[in-house]
Parts: structure tokens; C-alpha cells; sequence
């Protein structure tokens, strides 16, 4: 039985992990500062906070819909390559900032 369980419980773990480096909680935490270092003014922030928000909570009701049709595991694949992309793309802005 303990083999049965190894491969849900490493997706499982991996699904966790992935979604802690992504750092989605970090960016709804620290929104309004985030806004703020942009430039953008005082009194769109929260506009700009609460269209985050709206986002991540559409995004996690679509999200039910899409696995139905498309599976899980193409759309675990299709998400940890944007992750992938989305960091290299950040880390060559940083770096390209700083040189």
C-alpha cells in the first residue's frame, strides 16, 4: 500500500512547493507596496489591489472547469513552464537593472 502512495504524495509535495516559489502570497501581501515603489498614485492602489484579488479568485474557479476538460497533468506541465519563464524573464530584468 505504502507504494501505491508515493507518486500522489510526491505531486502533492511538489504542488505545494511549487505554489510557495511562485511567491503569489508575498505579491497579495505586499500589493499596495508593490503599487506603490511602481509609481502608481495613492488613490488607485486599492482599485489596483482589488483587481489582484478579483484575478486569483476567477482564476481559481476557471481553474476548476479547465482541469475537467484539459487533465491535470498537462496543465501541471503548461504551469510549471510559464513559472519557469516568468523567473528566467525576472531574473534577466534584474540582472540587465543592475549591469
Amino acid at each position: 500500500m505504502l507504494k501505491t502512495l508515493k507518486y500522489p504524495l510526491f505531486i502533492g509535495i511538489a504542488i505545494g512547493f511549487f505554489q510557495q516559489a511562485t511567491g503569489i502570497n508575498a505579491i497579495i501581501f505586499y500589493s499596495n507596496k508593490i503599487f506603490r515603489e511602481s509609481g502608481s498614485s495613492e488613490d488607485l492602489l486599492t482599485l489596483f489591489t482589488v483587481i489582484v484579488n478579483i484575478t486569483q479568485v476567477g482564476a481559481t474557479f476557471g481553474t476548476g472547469f479547465v482541469i475537467e476538460k484539459f487533465g491535470r497533468k498537462l496543465l501541471f506541465m503548461i504551469g510549471f513552464g510559464i513559472c519557469v519563464f516568468a523567473l528566467a524573464f525576472t531574473i534577466l530584468a534584474i540582472w540587465l537593472r543592475l549591469n
